[in-house]
This record gives structure tokens, C-alpha cells and sequence, in this order.
């Protein structure tokens, strides 16, 4: 990502970045209307005129979805590209962990499962549990999603599904 000013951001980078808050914000337990907020928050900015322009204006709070709270976190991560409740979410939880949303039949609920009871929290981790037989992760996985993301090619698939998928994609190199 850029770091040459607000100009610099696009909208669909702002936008990223705001559903990146809501998978972590979920990831963490977080009511469902609050972290919503930040998908229909996303949605708008995508859609919006160049948010620089918006917040010259004062306007920012005119997109559907935008309130206060969020316009200040989306203001703050037009100048720095993000904002210091990101990075609070980010330090819960360990750097390749979004990686792990990735690899196709892993959704939220899977992915907290195998943080909380297996410390599975990279691409990384995942492969060494799916590669032991005797991984308890490797049996939690087989009540819920094994079939889905095999351990002859699920890295094959986590990487085309990244491919697709443009802002998952980015949390790998940011």
C-alpha cells in the first residue's frame, strides 16, 4: 500500500480496510449489528466520491452507514492508512491468522475454532495440523470442513482463492 498521502488511497483500499475491522471484528465475538455496520460502512465507500474530497467537506457522514465513530476511522485511515482501532484488532490476534480465511470452506467460525482450541493461527500452522494424522486439529477439522480443504490441496486452493479475492489478497502482503 501507498504511503504517499490521502490522495494515494483509493476507496476500494479504504473500503478493504473496513472489512478487514469486521473480520476481526467478528473473529473476536463482536455483536453482529456493530461489526455489519462496518460491512454496510464498506459498501458505501466503495461506491462514494474520493473520500479525500468528502472529508474536506464535511461530508463524510452523508454516505449511508457512516457515522461519527466510523467517519473518524475512516478519516484516520485516509491519512495513515489505518487507523488505531485496526490496529488494536491486529494485536489480538496473529499476523497470518486472515491468511486462514483464505482457503476455501474456512469461514469465520471455522477459523476461531482452530485458533481457540488448536492455535492455529497462520497458512503455516494449518498445514502442519492437516499433515499429522494424529492432529487433534486435524480431527476437529474433520467434523466441520476436512473434506473442504484437504491436505493434498488446500494451499493449491487457498492460493487461487486469493487470487479472487482482491482484499483478502492484500492481507497478505500488508
Amino acid at each position: 500500500m501507498s504511503t504517499n498521502g490521502p490522495q494515494a488511497r483509493s476507496n476500494a483500499e479504504i473500503a478493504q480496510r473496513l472489512r478487514e475491522i469486521r473480520a476481526l471484528m467478528e473473529f473476536a465475538g463482536e455483536d453482529y449489528f456493530r461489526f455489519m455496520a462496518y460491512e454496510r460502512a464498506a459498501d458505501a465507500v466503495h461506491n462514494a466520491p474520493p473520500l479525500a474530497d468528502l472529508i474536506a467537506s464535511g461530508e463524510l457522514t452523508s454516505l449511508p452507514g457512516v457515522g461519527k465513530s466510523i467517519a473518524e476511522k475512516i478519516a484516520a485511515i485516509v491519512a495513515s492508512g489505518t487507523c488505531d482501532y485496526l490496529d488494536e484488532l491486529r494485536g489480538r490476534y496473529p499476523p497470518g491468522l486472515m491468511e486462514v480465511l483464505t482457503v476455501p470452506g474456512i469461514g469465520i467460525k471455522t477459523a476461531r475454532m482452530l485458533y481457540e482450541q488448536f492455535e492455529i493461527g497462520s497458512l503455516d500452522d494449518l498445514e502442519r495440523a492437516l499433515e499429522s494424522a494424529r492432529s487433534p486439529a486435524r480431527r476437529g477439522l474433520e467434523r466441520n470442513r476436512w473434506r473442504t480443504c484437504g491436505a493434498e490441496s488446500w494451499r493449491r486452493r487457498a492460493a487461487s482463492a486469493a487470487g479472487r479475492s482482491a482484499w483478502r489478497a492484500r492481507w497478505l502482503t500488508s
